[in-house]
């Protein structure tokens, strides 16, 4: 057992280094030294140049990789007598990950409403978690902190997604939940709020190179959807996405659904540290140490920097009673000026403990110093991971000056799934003249850069934030001192688009029809550079918290400053959006966003009470509706149908890929009217719903779903048979067709299909007549000629039946 030491006569106290050589405000090309007495302080620095990682990169968030941040290292140093409790770097507008609260302050605003929260929360989830590399450790069970993903990992594919975003939300105030779709397929999120479930996704992109991040809107254009409410219409969630890869999205949304409610236990982990002494840490932001996901996925991913702990601590009396975990045995003296310890007893080896403490894991423990060992004397040093069972790391081999650098053997504890956020180490000297003067102690650990406190281009506030301990007898300590090092590269001075100046199309506050194409002025941009893209944003918040649907905020590739809205009826006659738009350069710079304009949507609204009637006896089946009493007049109706449930209103094919597999969307337009009824008796389909189109060529959003009574047998007069000659019909039903959807062990499978089985039930007179009990086809070779009566029975598989008579005439 170590006790700390009583003061006793110390010999040669000597004073304290300090690992950075230029103290004092010094300012050099890519290099700033900062010398601060007080527990807050402020400086500047600019970086020169323009293409930072906030200007170039996908443009909807920062570039979280290396190239394009210009900070390459930042070191805090404790260069006085007392510890640092919790020394900070802010950068002005940068990430402040403390702990779980300065992550909730981030995202969460008091008086937020729970939908105002929701979309924050994923609002900040896409624009700072990364793909990479998924480290499931920080994430899942009783070890979970949130505080510690983010700083340390911050990256990873859904299954990480769908944990940080409910975790968060949970400590946000929201209700959530963590699932997946498909047979865990795709691991996704939803909230809880005004009396329903909500669904959110930050994690993929509603279309190949455009911004991450899904949800649904109700068909009223206003309400955020439920999974379940786009289950039973995949509209919902289609016409948030673009392209033929949609429907790879859509696909998720069938069987193998499940969630479950996040309760999460408090996150009690936050960043701080004491920083003792003679104590540094340094960030930088390359990884340049082992990675805690053992591999190279972590490397690859270019999303992570590095850092280390640093204690080099002073051999003094005083110093080891306050920062050393122990010591005993132990007398203080002076070896070629500088503080050094040596063995009280020489019968007894000397003995002290340092722990070396780190709030990220560490990967790397590296430890050196310098020992003088005596004739039959040994220096040793040695470690632990729990500060009871010691390995050697080091010991010396004969009498002489010894300069050990030694790094501790790669262990399973350095890597997921176990935190390293300590070690001890101990140091032993045996016999007379066995001296240590210097030890440097130094643990290394992986970052995530977003996390960072990053410079960017042009000028940077920077605070600095600590508390200082007090020294014995409560007062604070004479000499507190630390120095902060910050160095980073100047970045290319590419030059900046300037905002587009004005809208062309719809001019501010004006009419804009559904189908319209928005038109901007083109941003303007210094030559030799042109514009090679824009990044657009509608919203129907004047503070655009959030786009009006996932393609409303797109990137555009291209120098035309136009877009056009990949699903128009997300808009709502009458109401009021938002939008701003950005250049991007040939050089990959974006610009500033251009002011907030607004325009006045205009369109029809959705025909309303949409019903069917249906005569069994007959088969009669009309549909009828009523004109929409919102929006502008309708000139016609567009009438879709499919046997397909949950089907998307498509005016023609679409050739369309999901889970690698190529299919086709086949056009679901079957008629058009302008009167506001229609016989659907021939048709097959099962569904149906009505858009209303107006004298522009708008299109309202489509009425809710509604079904024909199914099975059914169609309508039909029987073609005639002849006598000796091979008889084939097939009797055309309204059966359900399914519709495809993932299965994580099949691929892609069709969903929901019915199970037909036709049967003659009754067919006197008719022995030659067969029906292909799966297709309904009636096929035979008749032998009497006359006319004849029969009845077709049709089953569903899903417990649903229905009867037709048929009349057959056989000629000679």
């Amino acid at each position: 057992m170590y006790l700390r030491l009583a003061l006793v006569k110390t010999v040669g106290v000597a004073v304290a280094t300090c690992s950075i050589v230029a103290l004092g405000a010094c300012h050099e090309h890519g290099r700033r030294v900062e010398r601060i007495t007080t527990e807050a302080a402020e400086f500047a620095i600019t970086v020169a140049g323009t293409a930072d990682h906030h200007r170039v990169g996908p443009g909807w968030r920062s570039d979280p990789g290396f190239a394009h941040n210009p900070t390459r290292l930042l070191r805090i140093s404790n260069c006085g007598d007392r510890s640092i409790i919790n020394p900070r770097i802010l950068v002005d507008g940068g990430a402040d990950w403390f702990d779980i609260n300065h992550i909730v302050g981030e995202i969460v605003r008091p008086g937020m409403s729970d939908q105002e929260k929701a979309f924050s929360l994923w609002q900040w989830i896409r624009r700072n978690l990364s793909d990479g590399p998924t480290y499931g450790s920080p994430i899942w069970g009783d070890t979970r902190s949130m505080t510690r993903f983010m700083n340390v990992c911050g990256t990873g594919a859904c299954g990480t997604y769908h944990v940080v975003m409910p975790v968060i939300g949970k400590h946000a105030g929201l209700r959530t939940f963590s699932g997946c779709f498909a047979d865990c397929s795709h691991a996704v999120q939803r909230e809880f709020f005004d009396g329903q479930e909500r669904f959110l996704d930050a994690h993929i992109p509603h279309e190949a190179g455009q911004p991450g991040g899904w949800f649904a809107l109700k068909l009223n254009n206003t309400e955020l959807a439920g999974v379940d409410e786009i289950m039973a219409d995949r509209y919902l969630i289609d016409r948030a996405g673009a392209g033929p890869g949609r429907a790879d999205y859509v696909a998720y949304f069938g069987p193998g659904c499940q969630f479950h409610e996040e309760k999460p236990p408090a996150d009690p982990r936050n960043m701080g540290m004491v920083l003792r002494p003679g104590e540094s840490i340094v960030w930088r932001w390359e990884l340049l140490a082992p990675s805690w996901n053992k591999g190279d996925e972590t490397k690859k991913a270019d999303r992570h920097g590095s850092g280390y702990v640093e204690f080099q601590p002073r051999l003094s009396q005083e110093q080891v009673r306050y920062y050393a975990e122990g010591a005993e045995n132990v007398q203080f003296t002076e070896r070629g000026g500088t503080e050094a310890i040596v063995p009280l007893d020489a019968l007894k080896p000397a003995r002290v403990v340092y722990r070396l403490y780190c709030p990220y894991m560490m990967t790397r423990v590296t430890v050196g110093g310098q020992f003088e060992t005596g004739d039959g004397g040994s220096s040793l040093i040695e470690y632990s991971f729990d500060g009871r069972e010691y390995r050697p790391a080091w010991r010396s081999t004969g009498g002489g000056v010894h300069e050990p650098q030694v790094e501790l053997p790669d262990d399973d504890r350095f890597h997921e799934p176990r935190f390293a956020h300590e070690i001890w180490l101990r140091i032993a000297l045996e016999g007379k003249g066995t001296y240590a003067s210097h030890l440097k102690l130094r643990g290394d650990f992986q970052a995530y850069r977003p996390s960072l406190p990053s410079l960017h281009a042009g000028d940077n506030r920077i605070r600095f934030s600590s508390r200082v301990d007090v020294a014995p007898g409560g007062s604070p300590a004479p000499s507190n001192m630390v120095v902060v090092e910050y160095r980073w590269r100047d970045l290319p001075a590419f030059p900046v688009p300037k905002p587009p100046a004005s809208p062309v199309h719809p001019v501010p506050g004006g009419p804009f029809g559904f189908n319209e194409t928005l038109r901007w002025q083109p941003a303007e941009v210094a030559a030799p550079a042109g514009v090679s893209g824009y990044e657009v944003y509608v919203s129907a918040r004047p503070d655009l918290a959030w786009p009006v649907m996932p393609n409303t905020h797109r990137i555009i590739d291209g120098s035309q400053p136009a877009m056009q809205l990949v699903s128009p009826d997300v808009l709502r006659h009458g109401a009021t959006y938002y939008w701003r738009v950005r250049g991007r350069s040939t050089d990959g710079v974006w610009g500033d966003w251009s002011p907030t304009w607004s325009f006045v949507a205009a369109g029809p609204g959705a025909p309303r009470d949409l019903t069917i009637t249906y005569d069994q006896n007959t088969g009669e089946t009309r549909l009828a509706w009523s004109p929409p009493t919102e929006g502008l007049p309708a000139d016609h109706y567009e009438i879709y149908a499919s046997s397909e449930h949950g089907f998307s209103p498509l005016r023609a094919d679409e050739d369309a890929h999901a889970h690698g597999k190529a299919i086709l969307r086949p056009k679901t337009l079957v008629a058009t009217t302008a009167a506001a009824t229609w016989d659907a008796s021939a048709r097959p389909e099962v569904f149906y719903r009505i858009t209303a189109v107006d004298a522009q060529g708008n299109r309202s959003v489509p009425t809710p779903i509604v079904k024909v009574p199914s099975p059914a047998l169609l309508p039909v007069d029987l073609p005639p048979a002849r006598i000796g000659q091979e008889y084939r019909f097939r009797l055309p039903a309204r059966l359900r067709s399914g519709r495809f959807a993932l299965s994580l062990k099949k691929g892609i499978i069709v969903d929901g299909a019915d199970t037909p089985r036709f049967t003659l039930p009754d067919m006197p007179g008719l022995a030659w007549l067969r029906i292909d009990p799966s297709t309904g086809e009636l096929k035979g070779t008749p032998t009497a000629a006359g006319d004849r009566a029969f009845t077709v029975r049709l089953e569903d598989g899903r417990g649903g039946k229905c009867e037709r008579r048929h009349e057959l005439t056989v000629q000679p």
